[in-house]
C-alpha cells in the first residue's frame, strides 16, 4: 500500500517541516501529485494546509489496519 503514495513537499513550509506535515517538510499524495483544486496550492482547510490534493489519511499505514479493532 506504501507505493500508492509519492512524497511531495509541503507547501505551508515549503520543506522546513511544520504541525500540518508532522515536521517533516513532506506530506504523502496519490499519485501524479497536484496543487489543491481549493486554493491552488496556497493552502486551505480542504488540504489540510499543505497545499495538495489527494493527501494519505493521518492514521493510515502501510499494513492497512489502521484504526481496526481486529488488527491482527
Amino acid at each position: 500500500m506504501a507505493d500508492d503514495y509519492v512524497r511531495a513537499t509541503c507547501h505551508a513550509c515549503e520543506g522546513e517541516g511544520c504541525s500540518y506535515c508532522d515536521r517533516r517538510g513532506w506530506i504523502e499524495v496519490r499519485p501524479p501529485a497536484t496543487a489543491c483544486p481549493r486554493c491552488e496550492g496556497e493552502c486551505c482547510i480542504y488540504c489540510g494546509y499543505t497545499g495538495w490534493a489527494g493527501l494519505r489519511p493521518k492514521y493510515d499505514d502501510e499494513t492497512g489496519t489502521a484504526g481496526s479493532c481486529h488488527a491482527p
